[in-house]
């Protein structure tokens, strides 16, 4: 593991992560001196059992179930001189290869790098005078009200003019993922995600004590669920701008695949910051409850960049997620990642950024409306719409809740008065993706006849085959 540049790969110091079978974590930590030992502080761990790869569909010769793997994290301080530490105990792993050693590294939601933000923050001048849903388990509501209560200040009305807009933006039509018909149909087909789980590992704006949150949109109500490895939220609808990037991009995924089991699972708080380790133990947790043979898809807005000062690619990412990631893969979970907003419109070859640049993920460049790939995003896989840019989209604010923005994408804002607001990025390229994912795995596993359904390598060929002809998924 290479010294990284604390201005490409930030970390917090002086902490590293220990990942592997807790026999092997402990037998390497036998082998340390007294020095070293006393140098590192336990901050926090957790231990995972994980189904063996393949699931169900792949079992030995001998007809015995194969064993569950165990792997377990470990948060240390390093107490002392941090490069002279990592060196002493990167030599002690020597004869661990199955032991990963990394730093804590930050993450954070991919950016827009030309106004600092994939985050508009438009939708309606009317910030938090109300809601169009409530939160399961729990009497509070979003704002001031919600919108069975707005019924005599034109509440409903508004709310389904911006339904409509949503539902009618060019996003879902035969410039974008040609999905229009998806959100004018009844539920109810075998290919609407129905049997699939989504892990959405993001922000979101709901406090801690949120299980869940239900309202109706587009093309059926959305129920999701709530995870919060890390704090944050923001009650009353104050949860406005980054905290509700994870929001944004369930309400993409539920549009695509009405039937999906969306969790939204809190691994960056309200900055859109995280670290590896929670990133990293909430995918493991996520992993280890799925039941055998469960069709899943894992949506990654988010990114570490692997670039020195010249450009030139020096780094392939972090051990630990791309480990995680890869034994994902092998159980048949399907990854869809963000390529990144660092082109500046001069570049055409930047590449995407981690974990979209690995193999076994799907990373989802931005196309504009004109199906070309938009000035900001990095290079994909695949294509899906994420808007042309911010200086193509500067309606007047008192007028962006009454019309359609040709030029970004539209879903939910737990702090917009319509409910929706306007975003631009790859962050919500990706999640287009994931709900076409969710739906070739529920399609697939209906005509396997309630088998385990599709394999990853499957579902990844069916998306880059619906994008074949332009660089853009088809959803319909």
């Amino acid at each position: 593991m290479d010294a990284p540049s604390p201005r490409h790969r930030p970390y917090i110091p002086n902490q590293i992560i220990l990942s592997g079978p807790p026999g092997r974590i402990e037998a390497m930590l036998a082998k340390t001196d007294a020095g070293l030992s006393q140098a590192l502080r336990l901050l926090t761990q957790a231990s995972f059992t994980l189904s063996a790869p393949g699931g169900r569909e792949q079992r030995p010769m001998t007809g015995r179930p194969p064993e569950p793997e165990t792997r377990e994290l470990r948060l240390y301080r390093l107490e002392g001189d941090e490069s002279q530490l990592l060196d002493a105990l990167l030599s002690h792993r020597r004869g661990f290869a199955d032991v990963i050693i990394e730093r804590n590294y930050l993450t954070r939601a991919i950016p827009w790098t030309g106004g600092g933000s994939p985050w508009t923050g438009g939708g309606s001048p009317w910030t938090g005078r109300g809601s169009p849903w409530t939160a399961g388990g729990s009497p509070w509501t979003v704002g001031s009200g919600v919108w069975t209560d707005m019924s005599g200040s034109g509440g409903d009305f508004i709310r389904r003019r911006a339904e409509r807009i949503f539902r009618e933006q060019w996003a879902f039509g035969p410039d974008g993922v040609n999905a229009r018909g998806i959100l004018n149909a009844p539920t109810g087909d075998d290919d609407d995600g129905k049997d699939v789980v989504v892990g959405v590992f993001d922000t979101s704006p709901f406090p801690v004590s949120f299980t869940s949150v239900s309202l109706e949109m587009p093309p059926a109500p959305l129920t999701l669920t709530l995870r919060h490895p890390i704090p944050g939220g923001a009650p009353g609808g104050c949860g406005r701008g980054l905290a509700n990037h994870g929001f944004f991009v369930a309400g993409l995924i539920h549009a695509l695949a009405p039937a999906a089991d969306i969790q939204l699972i809190r691994v960056l708080d309200d900055t859109a910051q995280g670290t590896l380790f929670s990133l990293v133990t909430a995918l493991y947790q996520f992993m280890s409850s799925l039941p055998e043979g469960q069709r899943a898809v894992i949506n990654l807005s988010l990114g570490f960049q692997g670039s020195d000062e010249e450009g030139a690619v020096d780094w392939d990412g972090p051990d630990l997620l791309r480990d995680v990631l890869q034994r994902a893969y092998e159980r048949n979970i399907v990854t869809v990642a963000a390529a990144g907003n660092e082109n500046d419109g001069g570049n055409e070859d930047i590449p995407a950024e981690f974990p979209a640049r690995w193999k076994f993920v799907v990373a989802v460049a931005a196309c504009d409306s004109k199906k070309r790939r938009a000035c900001f995003s990095n290079q994909g896989d695949v294509m899906a719409p994420g808007g042309n840019g911010l200086k193509n989209c500067q309606s007047p604010a008192g007028r962006w809740h009454d019309g359609d923005c040709p030029y970004a994408v539209i879903s939910l804002d737990v702090g917009a008065f319509t409910g929706y607001s306007y975003g631009i990025g790859t962050s919500f390229a990706a999640p287009m993706v994931a709900g076409l994912a969710a739906r070739l795995q529920a399609r697939l596993g209906a005509l396997a006849a309630g088998g385990p359904g599709a394999g990853g390598d499957q579902v990844r060929e069916l998306i880059l085959a619906s994008a074949a002809a332009d660089g853009v998924i088809k959803v319909a």
